[in-house]
């Protein structure tokens, strides 16, 4: 162990004592606990299969990809990654196939979601949807409504 010492307002010195050589106390940061290759097996071939259904049928993707979103299979995904990743790629589908209003509404689908994450995240996923709407034309409304909501 070592001392810190800081003068303190009155005159004489201050000591506190701490524990310098012990890992556990110096850890600060914690791991991320990851999915199970099951799981993000599962994901990806859910991703996958969203993906392909693009080309095609764009409302049984758009179901694929909030099947994933709203974990429909119930897999294990504790920091909602792959979950994230679905939200995006529908953002982008919905940007590609001009459906503005749809965007609007998937933001207000998420809100029981966002409960599940912690805010810096729930922001990042809010703000990139923000920004996939202003690549679609007069949606300035939406967008404000958005900011608002």
């Amino acid at each position: 162990s070592s001392d810190l010492s800081c003068a303190g307002p009155r005159k004489g010195l201050i000591t506190m004592a701490a524990k310098v050589d012990d890992p556990v106390a110096m850890e600060v940061d914690q791991e991320e606990v990851e999915a199970s290759e099951a799981a993000k097996k599962a994901f990806e071939e859910a991703l996958d299969k969203a993906r392909d259904l693009e080309a095609g049928d764009v409302a049984k993707a758009k179901q694929a990809y909030k099947d994933i979103i709203f974990n429909k299979q119930d897999l294990e995904d504790p920091n909602a990654k792959y979950r994230e990743k679905a939200i995006y790629a529908l953002g982008d589908l919905l940007v590609a196939k001009k459906l503005p209003q749809d965007i609007s509404a998937l933001s207000k689908e998420l809100r029981p979601f966002f409960n599940e994450l912690p805010k810096a995240k729930t922001a990042k996923i809010v703000r990139h949807l923000i920004d996939l709407l202003a690549k679609t034309e007069n949606s300035q409304a939406l967008q404000i409504e958005m900011c608002q909501d």
